[in-house]
């Protein structure tokens, strides 16, 4: 595709589930790859040009546009993870949790299903707007925050058009952690009392995330190598794109884990919120 088309973007949006043209929107995400990366690169360089602008500069107060942004999110991660995960309890009934929710049964998803699934790929870029609230605000902006947003979107860019019932899977099981993320960080710009153990149960969600992710790759590796039919929808390549993404989301989280909560009893902000 020559051009952004943010009209035929649009009309997928306000589609509904009901005959939902998946295959479609795939092909409408597919022609839109090289736009995508030119949006990635432009958040990057505007992030860092934002912060430079702000170096000298106070903290803008955004309080009411922050608690607005949280509780949107919030909600959209909660009806999203409620409308994927229940249609998917069938596949994990009938096949099993691997085959039927990792393998193959996933490409095969319903139109409902497919629908927000399109949103969630969507919201990824959406989430960009995450970055600059922090720096806008003048909070600490590490490393992992940015490099997560990046590579998020660009690798549901590029898996999205593709069958694959194992990012399909990744995806499902990330709706349903925002779900509690983003409440969590809603109740915190509402400046409520939310205990520190909270802060420590969401990134220990997000570590349980990236791992359930990883052995879903050993799964598919077990298969491709070790087997003489390999059944999944998920082409090696896939595989691989995915293990590495997540191993590095692992590390970085753990990192963050570790110096958050362990080193020295943990940081402050996270002992009592």
């Amino acid at each position: 595709m020559n051009k952004l088309d943010l009209q035929q973007i649009w009309r997928f949006v306000t589609y509904g589930e009901n005959g939902f043209p998946a295959s479609e929107a795939q092909k409408t995400v597919r022609n839109h790859t090289v736009f995508a990366a030119i949006i990635t690169l432009a958040y990057f360089i505007s992030v860092f040009l934002l912060k430079f602008f702000m170096r000298n500069r106070e903290p803008l107060k955004l309080d009411r546009a922050l608690q607005v942004w949280n509780l949107i999110i919030s909600i959209f991660s909660i009806v999203a993870s409620f409308k994927l995960w229940f249609p998917s309890f069938e596949f994990i009934r009938r096949d099993g949790f691997m085959v039927g929710f990792q393998c193959k049964s996933l490409s095969k998803m319903s139109t409902s299903q497919e629908y927000w699934f399109y949103l969630l790929v969507l919201s990824k870029a959406v989430e960009f707007i995450d970055t600059f609230f922090i720096v806008l605000r003048k909070k600490p902006l590490i490393f992992l925050h940015w490099y997560h947003h990046m590579a998020t979107f660009m690798f549901c860019v590029y898996q999205y058009p593709l069958p694959s019932s194992q990012f399909r899977a990744g995806g499902i099981i990330n709706v349903a952690v925002h779900a509690v993320m983003y409440p969590y960080y809603f109740a915190r710009s509402l400046h409520l009392r939310v205990p520190g153990i909270v802060a420590k149960l969401v990134t220990s969600l997000q570590l349980v995330q990236f791992l359930s992710f990883l052995i879903g790759s050993i799964y598919h590796y077990y298969v491709y190598y070790f087997l003489d039919v390999y059944p999944c929808d998920s082409s090696i390549i896939q595989v691989h794109t995915s293990t590495f993404l997540n191993s590095s989301y692992f590390l970085l989280f753990a990192n963050f884990f570790f110096k958050s909560y362990i080193v020295k009893g943990g940081k402050n902000k996270y002992k009592s919120e």
